[in-house]
């Protein structure tokens, strides 16, 4: 789930790519490097791209954005932001 305070983040962007015509945006997703088997996730990989998906589809469902400009990728802990 979205908080609210990166609804408010992502509306800010939304308007930024919206006044872009040629932007594309590509929404990344990251865990920590600690495993992770959920009955709702099976692994980190899963819960990093349900990250990205859900920013995608608020960006498309809620914002307005054309889904032909955006993508999403997980990485799980493959690919860290920053060192664990």
């Amino acid at each position: 789930d979205l908080a609210p305070a990166a609804k408010d983040v992502l509306a800010t962007l939304a308007d930024t790519v919206a006044s872009e015509p040629t932007l594309k945006l590509r929404v990344e997703g990251h865990t920590d490097d600690v495993p992770i088997q959920t009955g709702r996730f099976a692994s980190n990989w899963e819960l990093s791209t349900a990250r990205a998906t859900a920013v995608v589809t608020h960006l498309v469902q809620q914002l307005g954005l054309a889904p032909e400009r955006l993508s999403a990728a997980g990485y799980g802990e493959f690919h860290p932001r920053v060192p664990n």
